[in-house]
C-alpha cells in the first residue's frame, strides 16, 4: 500500500461490529494509546450503540478530576498528582487519545464513567511498547488485529505465576484492579439489556480477558495471592470495598441500605473518588505543543471531524500530512516569492514514506516529515511545515489556568531538530556583520502608496542571474543536439571519427568493434523560452523589457502584477509566468499587442514565435513542462529553425525559485536602497 495513495476500500469505515464480545453483557475495545485509528473506532462505537457504562483503564484518583475537566475537552485539560514522595504525574486529555474520546463520548451521552485502573507508588505510565502501525486498521478488522496480536504475546501470567519482571508484575496489578471493577459492575445489570464497555491498552486484555472468566473463588485466590506478593514486595496491598455489603463500609447508613444496589456502587464510587489524593486541573500550555503524542493539526482536525458523523469516514493521517504540506507551501511561496515546484511533493512523500518502512511503521511521524521537509526544501520551509504541523488552536475560556509542559515532565525520550545550521569556521579576523535592521512600514500601506508604476526597471543582480541561467540552458541545448548527432556503428572498412570503447567493452563477449559517425551541423543555440506555469489568468501582466547595455538581452514576458506584493517603498515582488531571452538587445517588439501574433491565444506559443522571430541562430531553447504543440514544430521547420525542448523537472528546482521570482522597481534611483528589503 502506498502512502501517497488512500485505500480504496477502508475496513475501518464499513465494519458495523467494533468491539470484542468478553462476556454476556461485556464487552472490550482494546487501543493503542496515541493511536488516531482507534480514537476513530472509539467515537464510532458511542455513535452507532452507545454502551450502558464504560470502565476506563485510567487511575481511580484522577475519576473525580475527570468530571470537572469534560467540559472544557477542547481546551486539552492536564490532569497533574503532585506527592511528596514521588515525581508528579500529568495526564494530558489529548483529543486523539482513545481513552479521553471515550471519556468525551460517554461524557455527553450522560453514560457512567469509571476509572477502574490502580496507581501503585507513583509507577503509572502508559510505555511504548513495539506494535505495527495502527493505520493498518485501514485493512484489518479490529477483531484480526487483535487475534494477531495475541499470537505475538506471551501468555498471561497465571494465578500465583509472579516470576515476571517488576513492570510486568505492576501491569498484572493493575488487570486485577480493572478486573475487579468490572465483576462488581457486572452484578448489577441485566445482559440483555445493558452491557459495559471496557477501554483499555491491547495489552492488557488478555489478562483481563482471562481473569474475567474466572469463578468468584478463583478470582478471589488470585487476588489473594497478588495481596501477598505485594506485601512482600514492600508495597500496599489491594483494597476493595464491597459495595454489595453494608457491612463492610461503615459510612452506609441504613437509609442508604435501602437504596437500589446500581445507586449504591455509583454512590460508592463517588465517595472513593472524593476521598482520593487532590489533583490539579489546568490547561495545556501551547508553548511545548510537542508533548502531544499526535501532532496539534491533527488534534485541531480531530476536534472538528468528530462534531459531524459524516466527517469521520475523511478523517485520514495521509489527507492531514498532505493538508500540512501543501499549507506550507503556500505559505512558503506566498513569504518567499519562490515557486516550490509541485512534483516535489510526490517524492517528498514517498521519500518519507520508505523512511517509515525502515522502521517498520506504514506512515512517517513527525520527526520524519520535519526532517524530510528540510531535505527536500531548506530551513525555512522545515520551518514552515513544523509550526503548521504543530499548530494548537488558543484554549477557549475556561477556569483553569494554564500549565506548561515538557517532555521532560513526561519523562519521554526526545531529539531536537536545529533550523538554519551556522558553520563553525575559525577566522583570524573577526567576521564582517551580516544582519541588517529589517525595514518595516511606519503605518501598513505606507509602501503602496509610494508607487505609482511609473519608470519602473529591473534589479540588477536578478538580471545577472537571469543572464546566466540563459547561457547555461544554451549549452545544455548544444550537449543535447550534439549527442542526438552521434551515430554508433559496428566496424567495418572505416574508423570514422574513432572507436567508441563503451560500446566496444560493452559487447566484448561478441569480438566486435563499435566506432562512432558524428554528424556535424554546426548547429547553435540562441534565444531562450522559459515556460513556468502556462494559465494567463495568475500571470496578467505581459510587458517587453529591453535590455540597458550589450551585455543583456531582450525579455518578453507575463507575469503576476507588481502592485499585489510591495516589498519596500516602490519595490514590488512578482513571478514569471513564462518569458523569452533574445540576444543582441533593442531589436524586440511589442508581441503582446502585436496584430501578427493575433492567431496565437496562449501566452506560451507567442512567446516561443517570439524566440523564432527574433533567433540570429539555428535553434531555439524552450524549457517547459511539456513540449510544444506539433503546430509550433512545423512553424519552426519552415523557419529553417530547431526547437530543442528540455523538461523543467530535469532542472535544479532551487535554481528555478531564485530565477521565477524577480522585483519591480519605480526607478532606478531605487536601486540604492533595494538591498535593504530585498532577500
Amino acid at each position: 500500500m502506498s502512502a501517497h495513495n488512500y485505500p480504496a476500500k477502508s475496513k475501518l469505515h464499513t465494519d458495523s461490529d467494533i468491539a470484542i464480545d468478553l462476556k454476556p453483557g461485556i464487552r472490550a475495545l482494546p487501543i493503542v494509546h496515541g493511536s488516531a485509528e482507534f480514537t476513530l473506532l472509539v467515537r464510532r462505537l458511542f455513535m452507532e450503540r452507545p454502551p450502558s457504562q464504560v470502565v476506563l483503564e485510567l487511575p481511580d484518583v484522577f475519576s473525580h478530576a475527570l468530571q470537572k475537566a469534560l467540559p472544557y475537552a477542547d481546551s486539552i485539560p492536564v490532569l497533574s498528582l503532585e506527592p511528596a514522595t514521588y515525581p508528579p504525574i500529568h495526564f494530558i486529555m489529548e483529543p486523539l487519545e482513545p481513552i479521553v474520546e471515550a471519556a468525551r463520548s460517554a461524557h455527553e451521552g450522560g453514560i457512567p464513567i469509571h476509572a477502574a485502573d490502580r496507581l501503585i507508588e507513583g509507577i503509572y505510565a502508559w510505555t511504548d511498547e513495539r506494535f505495527p502501525d495502527t493505520y493498518s486498521l485501514n485493512e484489518l478488522t479490529l477483531l484480526e488485529l487483535y487475534e494477531m496480536y495475541k499470537k505475538e504475546q506471551p501468555r498471561p501470567p497465571a494465578a500465583g505465576d509472579l516470576r515476571l519482571q517488576f513492570v510486568d508484575f505492576v501491569d498484572y496489578v493493575r488487570e486485577i484492579s480493572i478486573a475487579e471493577r468490572v465483576r462488581q459492575l457486572a452484578r448489577f445489570q441485566d445482559p440483555e439489556e445493558d452491557w459495559i464497555l471496557i477501554v483499555c491498552g491491547i495489552k492488557h486484555l488478555p489478562s483481563i480477558e482471562r481473569l474475567l472468566a474466572l469463578t468468584d473463588d478463583q478470582f478471589t485466590e488470585e487476588k489473594r495471592q497478588a495481596e501477598e506478593a505485594l506485601s512482600s514486595a514492600g508495597m500496599p496491598a489491594l483494597e476493595y470495598s464491597d459495595p454489595d455489603d453494608a457491612s463492610g463500609n461503615p459510612e452506609l447508613d441504613s437509609g442508604e441500605q435501602d437504596k437500589e444496589p446500581l445507586e449504591e456502587l455509583l454512590e460508592w464510587n463517588d465517595r472513593i473518588n472524593s476521598n482520593s489524593e487532590e489533583v490539579e486541573v489546568s490547561i495545556l500550555s501551547r508553548k511545548h505543543p510537542e508533548v502531544l503524542t499526535q501532532p496539534g493539526y491533527y488534534n485541531t482536525a480531530w476536534n472538528l471531524a468528530r462534531k459531524n458523523h459524516r466527517a469521520l469516514p475523511g478523517f485520514d493521517r495521509i489527507r492531514l500530512q498532505r493538508q500540512v504540506f501543501r499549507e506550507t507551501r503556500h505559505r512558503y511561496e506566498r513569504e518567499s516569492g519562490e515557486i516550490f515546484p509541485p512534483q516535489r511533493e510526490k517524492i517528498f512523500f514517498q521519500f518519507a514514506r520508505n523512511w517509515s518502512f525502515l522502521n517498520q511503521k506504514l506512515l512517517p511521524d513527525t520527526y520524519q516529515l520535519v526532517l524530510s521537509a528540510r531535505a527536500f526544501g531548506n530551513d525555512n520551509f522545515a520551518r514552515i511545515f513544523h509550526d503548521i504541523l504543530m499548530f494548537l488552536r488558543e484554549p477557549g475560556p475556561s477556569p483553569y489556568k494554564e500549565k506548561e509542559i515538557t517532555l521532560d515532565d513526561l519523562f519521554r525520550h526526545h531529539k531536537l531538530i536545529r533550523f538554519r545550521l551556522k558553520r563553525r569556521i575559525k577566522r583570524r579576523v573577526p567576521p564582517p556583520k551580516i544582519t541588517r535592521n529589517i525595514q518595516r512600514e511606519k503605518y501598513p500601506g505606507q509602501w503602496r502608496d509610494l508607487w505609482d508604476g511609473s519608470g519602473i526597471c529591473s534589479y540588477p543582480p536578478e538580471d545577472v542571474v537571469l543572464e546566466d541561467f540563459g547561457k547555461y540552458l544554451q549549452n545544455r541545448a548544444k550537449s543535447i543536439m550534439k549527442a542526438s548527432e552521434e551515430k554508433t556503428l559496428e566496424f567495418s572498412s572505416s574508423l570514422l571519427d574513432g572507436i567508441d570503447y563503451r560500446e566496444t567493452i560493452r559487447n566484448f563477449h561478441s569480438g566486435k568493434i563499435f566506432v562512432r559517425d558524428q554528424h556535424k551541423k554546426a548547429i547553435d543555440a540562441g534565444s531562450v523560452v522559459i515556460i513556468f506555469d502556462e494559465d494567463e489568468s495568475k500571470h496578467p501582466w505581459q510587458v517587453v523589457w529591453w535590455g540597458e547595455h550589450h551585455q543583456e538581452s531582450d525579455m518578453a514576458f507575463y507575469s503576476t502584477f507588481p502592485g499585489d506584493q510591495v516589498v519596500g517603498p516602490g519595490i514590488c515582488r512578482s513571478t514569471y509566468g513564462g518569458l523569452m531571452l533574445t540576444f543582441p538587445p533593442g531589436r524586440i517588439h511589442d508581441i503582446w499587442n502585436d496584430p501578427g501574433y493575433d492567431r496565437f491565444d496562449k501566452p506560451a506559443d507567442r512567446l516561443l514565435l517570439a524566440g523564432l522571430e527574433y533567433n540570429t541562430r539555428n535553434a531555439v531553447v524552450h524549457l517547459a513542462d511539456k513540449p510544444p504543440a506539433p503546430y509550433m514544430t512545423q512553424l519552426a521547420n519552415r523557419l529553417g529553425q530547431k526547437i530543442v525542448h528540455i523538461p523543467i523537472s530535469t532542472v535544479n528546482p532551487v535554481i528555478l525559485g531564485r530565477v521565477r521570482r524577480f522585483h519591480v522597481l519605480s526607478g532606478k534611483e531605487k536601486r540604492d536602497d533595494a538591498d535593504d528589503y530585498i532577500w
